[in-house]
């Protein structure tokens, strides 16, 4: 019996010295670290994102306070052709409805089919006068809305901000290959 007080005794004393020395280890260690902060500039996929997000808070804005359903933005999801990527469109709801009315004005005409295809998509694509006129007087409904609501003007500036953002990292990042022209 006395031999297992003596065996569990020194048993303690070697662990609890085990103890102290590998706290010791580690007290040490914490002290030697090197805190590293990283600056830089945001990377333009960022940018990307922060001005998509910003114009589609823009469209839901307007549409909020404009009415009329003609002059809504309308998003979609679309896919590339033959692709299965995928991506965000806004149209104008009058442009969709009037481009929707000459290919089925187009389409019913008679002739073969493929002609017919054919003059249906060509006139949809160039459009009509009256799409000129709505989206004057839409630009004329946004340049009111930006003096008059403090929401939609707050909305206008942000998305500003972020395509200036964008543009400007665009250039910098490819200079004369950017898309965007740099301003002189």
């Amino acid at each position: 019996m006395k031999q297992y007080y003596i065996a569990f005794f020194l048993a303690g004393v070697f662990l609890s010295n085990m103890e102290s020395f590998a706290n010791e280890k580690y007290t040490s260690t914490d002290n030697n670290i090197e805190i590293i902060e990283v600056e830089g500039k945001k990377p333009l996929s960022l940018l990307r994102k922060e001005y998509k997000a910003a114009s589609f808070a823009l469209f839901e804005t307007f549409n909020d306070l404009v009415e009329e359903s003609d002059m809504h933005y309308i998003c979609e999801k679309k896919r590339l052709p033959n692709s299965r990527i995928s991506y965000k469109s806004c149209q104008n709801a009058f442009d969709i409805r009037i481009r929707d009315e000459l290919f089925k004005r187009e389409m019913s005409k008679d002739g073969d089919l493929m002609s017919r295809l054919n003059r249906a998509q060509s006139s949809s694509d160039m459009g009509a006068l009256e799409i000129d006129r709505l989206e004057e007087e839409k630009s004329k409904l946004i340049a009111k809305l930006a003096e008059e609501n403090e929401i939609f003007k707050k909305a206008l500036i942000e998305l500003s901000k972020a395509k200036y953002n964008y543009e400007q990292e665009h250039i910098s990042q490819y200079g004369s290959f950017s898309k965007f022209e740099e301003e002189k």
